[in-house]
């Protein structure tokens, strides 16, 4: 009966510990991190081991002078992050839109998406704005000021979207299909399958059925005096009016089919205001890459078992303020994203993990010159047999064809982590492809940047903590 007993209890266990690998208890995972920290302790102890197989290789690339390659292919990369730079901070700026005079342009980042509808901001000075501010990003409105959050040294926005249900715009049409005016109020989502379509509310003309849509607030001075800030983004860009369906009802959905991707595509973005109502304050532009955020961190040697998965095991963890979604990079490239995080160790999902996903914009090669484009959120697929990365494009804006080289079927592209993700930041190297033309989704074919790409000395985590990556 002692051997029966024993494998029953053998067999129990491992019933049980499957069952916590599918649906996992806080506490004892934490417990188990504890445990378990001696043998990953021991697993970096016996590295050497591992380091002497590769000591061949590593001397001979010194010998042939790779480092000296791989220092140049770092600082390019630098120079290449550096002009993102600068190209995502002017794509925010209006191209086609005057300015009323009185008006000053407030910058801001997103650094969270909590639901479809608000996303959050930062704005990287003390300003002192207020609730009702019209927010737009290019010749785009993008909704209004919800909340005025002040940190210590910034403010945090939230922004309600002109997506929300209850959000309301005035608008116009100058010239519709029959070249007569047309006004209406516009916000919330059109009940319209397949895709996002902004609500008509109100038109002045039934008839109307095609037009660019701008906004229009009245000057009212009945109007509250946040909803009269609207007004300030008069002349800003919803989208083109569109009847789609040829039936009555459901079939036939007025709506305005946006010119931004609302999901996800929403990076920079300004804040208007009166000139007389902000205060003044320079804000300090700090690089990604530069900032008080990074922690350097070293990876265990062990890696994830699955021959399909691209992971390993950090030695930081919550106590060192690290949490699931933080980024690790290898200089300027991006090497992966916490998944799971312990207290003293965490678990790492690499660019080739199916599943890993990524806010990404991309730069255009372009004759005229490099041109930032957003691409919005990609979901990995896995790794090809030559190395490649597969990740599916959405194409929420698809490239439009007409745009480009008469015949082209894509356009040569770098790829970058955007913003509005929480311990992700911008401007981190993904690799390079060729972005499809017309409408998606795509399967798109990354290739990773050469060079040396698992050297854990030169790993950097972002640190995250529990306040939405205030440092600590």
């Amino acid at each position: 009966m002692r051997p029966f007993r024993s494998r029953t209890i053998r067999l129990l266990a491992l019933l049980g510990l499957v069952v916590l690998s599918l649906r996992p208890v806080p506490e004892f995972e934490r417990v188990l991190d504890v445990l378990v920290l001696p043998a990953r302790a021991m697993s970096e102890l016996t590295a050497p081991f591992e380091w002497i197989g590769r000591a061949g290789k590593e001397v001979h690339a010194a010998a042939t002078g790779s480092d000296a390659e791989a220092h140049l292919l770092a600082q390019d990369e630098r120079r290449a992050h550096d002009e993102l730079e600068r190209a995502v901070l002017h794509s925010a700026l209006p191209r086609t839109v005057p300015l009323p005079v009185g008006v000053t342009l407030v910058h801001a980042e997103v650094i969270d998406r909590r639901d479809l509808d608000t996303i959050r901001v930062r704005v990287e000075s003390h300003t002192h704005l207020v609730r009702g501010l019209p927010v737009v990003a290019g010749d785009w409105f993008v909704g209004t000021v919800a909340r005025v959050d002040r940190r210590r040294d910034h403010e945090e926005l939230l922004v309600q979207l002109v997506t929300d249900a209850e959000a309301r715009v005035g608008a116009r049409i100058a010239s519709d299909q029959e070249g007569l005016e047309c006004e209406l109020v516009v916000g919330g989502l059109a009940p319209h399958a397949g895709s996002v379509r902004l609500d008509v509310h109100n038109p002045s003309r039934r008839t109307s059925s095609a037009g660019e849509v701008f906004v229009h607030e009245s000057d009212d001075l009945a109007l509250d005096e946040a909803d009269a800030r609207v007004g300030l983004a008069n002349g800003f860009r919803l989208g083109t009016l569109a009847r789609d369906g040829d039936g009555e009802g459901a079939a036939a959905v007025l709506g305005v089919r946006p010119g931004l991707d609302y999901e996800a595509g929403l990076f920079q973005v300004l804040v208007l205001c009166p000139e007389d109502l902000v205060q003044r304050a320079k804000a300090v532009h700090v690089d990604p890459l530069d900032d008080p955020l990074w922690l350097g961190a070293r990876l265990f040697a062990t890696g994830e078992p699955s021959p399909w998965r691209e992971g390993r095991s950090l030695g930081l963890g919550r106590g060192h303020g690290l949490a699931a979604g933080s980024a690790l990079a290898l200089g300027t490239r991006l090497f992966g994203r916490v998944a799971r995080a312990g207290l003293f160790s965490a678990d790492v999902s690499l660019l080739g993990d199916p599943g890993f996903s990524v806010s990404a914009l991309a730069m255009l090669h372009l004759e005229g010159g490099p041109e930032p484009w957003v691409l919005g959120q990609l979901r990995g697929l896995g790794r090809g047999a030559k190395g490649e990365l597969y990740f599916l494009w959405p194409a929420t804006l698809p490239l439009d064809p007409q745009t480009f080289v008469a015949g082209s079927e894509s356009v040569p592209a770098t790829l970058w982590s955007g913003s509005g993700q929480v311990g992700v930041p911008r401007g981190l190297l993904i690799g390079t492809c060729a972005l499809p033309l017309g409408p998606g989704p795509h399967l798109l074919a990354v290739r990773e940047p050469e060079g040396e790409t698992a050297r854990s000395t030169d790993i950097r985590v972002r640190w995250v903590g529990q306040r939405g990556g205030e440092a600590p």
